[in-house]
């Protein structure tokens, strides 16, 4: 017997989001064509990433294939956030998290008041991970929360996701793949992701407490 999930679970949330944006949205099932394969291509993929953010929104959704790509994508979303950003990951991996690029991106956006909110399924630390210990450096350590996700509450869910304003996004369907979809000025779907967040914060918190 298929265990029912309960009305208002995040995941259900962002599948039926899912489920509308392929019936309603053509754009969602497709990937920009300027997607890059290997190392080779990294500033094709970036300069890519920077135009389809420039153009009128919502933008085409392309893909992002590697954690090389994730960097990229990262760097242009705390370029592009104005008040907050909220990731959900394993381990807010260096890979992605720890270059020069989306540190700097990262910290220019603490600098003009933003917010940096994250769930991990790993513990980290301001001591063992690039780029908590950056903007702790840069005196930011106040505009950042870093919340340890419960493993009873992982078993929950299967994805994982950036999300900026609530609008901009970059989404891993299966949590196991670098494999996502990056959107920029969506606020339908990038609202369920802030939404979701946000109930798996608490689901987080009240199963520390």
């Amino acid at each position: 017997m298929v265990e029912k999930r309960p009305p208002g679970n995040p995941l259900e949330r962002v599948l039926q989001a899912l489920i509308g944006h392929a019936r309603g949205d053509s754009q969602f099932g497709q990937v920009g064509a300027g997607r890059a394969q290997g190392d080779g291509h990294l500033v094709t993929y970036r300069e890519y990433v920077e135009s389809v953010a420039s153009q009128p929104r919502p933008s085409i959704v392309i893909s992002n294939l590697d954690a090389a790509h994730a960097a990229i994508v990262m760097e242009r979303l705390f370029i592009e956030a104005q008040t907050r950003i909220e990731i959900l990951t394993q381990c807010l991996t260096d890979e992605v998290y720890g270059g020069a690029a989306v540190i700097e991106a990262a910290t220019a956006f603490l600098k003009r008041g933003g917010r940096l909110d994250v769930l991990t399924e790993q513990p980290i630390s301001p001591e063992t991970n690039l780029l908590l210990h950056a903007v702790a450096a840069a005196g930011f350590e106040n505009e950042v929360t870093a919340t340890n996700v419960p493993a009873a509450v992982c078993e929950t869910y299967g994805f994982h996701f950036s999300v900026a304003d609530g609008d901009c996004y970059r989404f891993e369907q299966e949590k196991d793949s670098w494999r996502a979809k990056v959107r920029f000025g969506d606020p339908e779907f990038g609202g369920v992701l802030s939404r979701a967040f946000a109930d798996l914060r608490a689901e987080a918190s009240s199963a520390q407490s």
